[in-house]
């Protein structure tokens, strides 16, 4: 979720020149985005919630749009060819994707590198599979799967990054080394 919120609030701060002061409408795929933005009064995510908080200085209404009938669904997994992009669409893009892979460094431990999680994703066949729901490996993460996704060759849930198996009990040591 926070990901999707973050999107809401990159774009308002790409586009203040033209959004501050007018009444607009953000369209999201993400259903629980709806109530989180639409009353801000709901409890949730602490992390979330600091995205909201600076985000209230935009006059906007969050609409749930499934992605069949929402446009910026389709244009985010088919992406238009480099050589038909102007320079702006270019250089958002990279924006976005380095403000997408600073949260995901951000948030992975100092003790274990971001390289070892990735790799450790590759080995884990669980994690590998998640894109197929059908799998019997998967029923762990069937609540969830509709909330995973791929960032950097790590599968993330939200703004937490899901362990693979041979690191699970090396960030428990690392958790417990305090005490």
């Amino acid at each position: 979720m926070k990901l999707e919120a973050l999107a809401g609030d990159f774009g308002c701060k790409k586009f203040h020149l033209f959004l501050y002061g007018i009444p607009f409408k953000m369209v999201t795929d993400h259903k629980p985005l709806e109530s989180v933005f639409n009353k801000p009064t709901r409890a949730t995510l602490i992390r979330v919630q600091r995205i909201v908080n600076r985000m209230l200085d935009y006059d906007f209404t969050v609409e749930y749009r499934p992605g069949k009938e929402n446009i910026s669904v389709y244009t985010s997994r088919h992406q238009v060819p480099l050589q038909t992009c102007t320079k702006f669409e270019l250089r958002t893009a990279k924006e976005v994707k380095r403000y997408v892979s600073y949260v995901v460094t951000c948030n992975t431990p100092n003790a274990v590198t971001k390289e070892q999680v990735q790799k450790a994703t590759d080995e884990d066949p669980t994690l590998l599979a998640w894109i197929d729901p059908k799998d019997e490996n998967l029923q762990a993460y069937k609540q969830v799967f509709s909330e995973l996704a791929v960032v950097d060759g790590m599968v993330v849930r939200g703004d937490r990054i899901v362990v693979p198996e041979t690191l699970r009990q090396r960030m428990i040591e690392i958790a417990h080394e305090g005490h």
